[in-house]
């Protein structure tokens, strides 16, 4: 059974969404670049050659400030995300694309991109809203509705891969959870679709040899928990 969504009637706000979308976070950006400059400079006249040394603890700082400004934005614009479904011309679709930027515009260039696998990595995710075990090894920073989100214990979650839990169909936006358990390894560049549960001691992900340059065919076949088997191929080149 589907579930009924009203669409609402798009009155031609798009244009001050949209500039909102990307005035706001690009506004943040500016802030924590003119702070690290500021500080940067102010060390170089205290401090002199000193500040080559100082200047990775002001970049921390300044990582901190960008993390904690998307969780202000996170938990300001959308709060608590929970499953469900939305029109994609509604004020949630939007400020969750915002709060959206704030990470990877935000946060990402200035503490993100350099924690991967820390234990930095998994407290801002865990404030944000990720449901984080013990020992988890995180390295990518792509939970979109990130209450959504439980990696267990041990697991590993590889870069570059989309812990993605939405989809936009028939312009609906719909949510749902991803829960990778404990142990089990999302490998890496990797996407875990909505509502997929990745069990216990599992591995999603193959690794593969060097390849010479090339065209490949990659054939692949799954099987869910009814026995029902499904197969297909991928086609790629390497250069």
């Amino acid at each position: 059974m589907s579930t009924q969504v009203t669409l609402p009637r798009y009155e031609g706000s798009l244009g001050r969404r949209l500039a909102l979308s990307l005035r706001t976070p690009g506004g943040a950006v500016f802030v924590l670049a003119a702070v690290f400059a500021a500080a940067a400079v102010t060390l170089l006249e205290r401090f002199g050659f000193w500040t080559y040394l100082l200047g990775g603890l002001v970049w921390m700082a300044v990582g901190v400030l960008a993390v904690l400004s998307a969780v202000v934005a996170k938990w300001v614009l959308v709060g608590r995300q929970q499953a469900g479904e939305h029109p994609l011309y509604s004020w949630y679709v939007w400020l969750n694309e915002l709060q959206d930027q704030f990470v990877e515009v935000v946060a990402a260039p200035w503490f993100f991109n350099y924690a991967a696998g820390s234990g930095e990595m998994n407290l801002a995710l865990r404030a944000l809203g990720v449901r984080v075990g013990r020992g988890a090894w995180i390295e990518s920073y792509w939970f979109p509705e990130t209450d959504l989100c439980a990696v267990g214990a041990g697991a590993s979650v590889g870069p570059g891969t989309v812990v993605q839990t939405h989809l936009f169909q028939d312009r609906v936006m719909s949510l749902d959870t991803v829960t990778i358990e404990a142990s089990s390894t999302l490998g890496s560049h990797s996407v875990a679709l909505p509502a997929s549960r990745i069990g216990a001691a599992a591995t999603v992900g193959v690794a593969l040899p060097r390849l010479a340059p090339g065209n490949y065919t990659a054939a692949w076949t799954a099987e869910g928990p009814d026995g029902h088997k499904m197969s297909g191929s991928i086609s790629f080149m390497v250069h």
